[in-house]
């Protein structure tokens, strides 16, 4: 991206990131020196889609917004990256709790009917 950016008339008016949080941050900062706008997608732990909850919130340079019902797209030059990275983070251990308990069971044995050959 920077390669582009760094082009003489590289066309590039606008960038658009979605993926993880820690890529359009790096998206961001890339394209920062060179004044491009973009925009991400973020994609935050959303409880009730309301912002009731306050699980989605986002700092942004001008105060928090909440991504269910303000997003999911912002100015990714003022998402404060480092708070969103943080909260993204939060539940890390309970999420590797969980997993390493998770017992799959398929529970289509038996509901899947063979066909005739």
């Amino acid at each position: 991206l920077r390669e582009i950016l760094e082009k003489k008339d590289n066309g590039v008016a606008k960038v658009w990131a979605i993926g993880p949080a820690v890529m359009m941050k790096f998206v961001t900062l890339a394209t920062k020196p060179f004044n491009v706008p973009t925009i991400v997608s973020l994609n935050t732990i959303m409880i009730d889609g309301t912002g009731m909850c306050g699980g989605c919130r986002v700092l942004l340079e001008d105060g928090a917004q909440f991504v269910c019902v303000d997003g999911p797209e912002f100015d990714g030059h003022k998402v404060n990256w480092d708070s969103l990275l943080s909260r993204l983070s939060f539940y890390r251990d309970e999420e590797k709790k969980a997993v390493e308990h998770y017992e799959h069971k398929c529970r289509l044995d038996g509901a899947v009917v063979k066909g005739k050959d």
